[in-house]
């Protein structure tokens, strides 16, 4: 569960350094890099919800 955490931190962080934005901060560049965090957010907790159920 811990190497998927670790890999969704990872994949998390790309839209902001695609944007160029802080990845300690929420905003992103556009709305469709928010958009794809979001939806990279929802697959690593599915991920965890699958492994812990």
């Amino acid at each position: 569960m811990e190497r998927i955490k670790d890999m969704g931190a990872a994949f998390i962080s790309e839209p902001h350094a695609l944007g160029g934005t802080d990845p300690d901060c929420e905003r992103f560049a556009s709305r469709n890099l928010s958009l794809a965090n979001t939806h990279m957010e929802d697959a690593v907790m599915r991920a965890v919800r699958h492994l812990t159920a």
